[in-house]
């Protein structure tokens, strides 16, 4: 399945006004047992990865939440209490899927890297971008974001 994220992240940018996720990340941490970090194979510090920990380290996935806006992407075992949280401290949150799609402008601006080009390589069928186009080098390079279908770890 394709998650579409338009909608919630249309939400996050216009009422991101007040959003401080240092704080947010505060009270999560202050939660037992919850660990709220910046996701370590991202090179960039664009989500938080909220976990459950135990003694070992690392017990249970819960979620992202984006650093830019009052976002996050909760897994099916994220607890209602930390669902209700979230809520509480006017975080817009949905389901996480690995597989998205979102309208190119709003995710222009969740994505962290200003040089990746996000391109609808489905305009190559009906001739709506030419072959000897800049977009048409950047889809053989295969470094771009394709609105209609990505993965969440390319925003990361």
């Amino acid at each position: 399945m394709i998650k579409d994220l338009t909608d919630i992240f249309t939400k996050g940018i216009l009422n991101s006004a007040n959003y401080n996720p240092k704080t947010i990340q505060g009270k999560l941490e202050n939660l037992p047992n919850i660990r709220c970090v910046f996701y370590d194979d991202s090179p960039f510090d664009n989500w938080y990865l909220i976990t459950r920990d135990d003694e070992k380290g690392v017990a249970e996935y819960y979620g992202f939440l984006s650093y830019r806006f009052p976002v996050a992407l909760l897994m099916e075992n994220c607890p209602d209490n930390l669902r209700i949280f979230l809520k509480g401290n006017n975080i817009f949150t949905d389901k996480f899927y690995r597989r998205c799609s979102c309208e190119e402008d709003i995710l222009r601006k969740y994505t962290p890297k200003a040089n990746l080009s996000i391109i609808d390589d489905r305009k190559l069928l009906d001739g709506r971008i030419s072959f000897d186009s800049q977009e048409f080098i950047t889809i053989c390079s295969f470094h771009y974001l394709s609105p209609y279908d990505f993965d969440f770890s390319d925003i990361i």
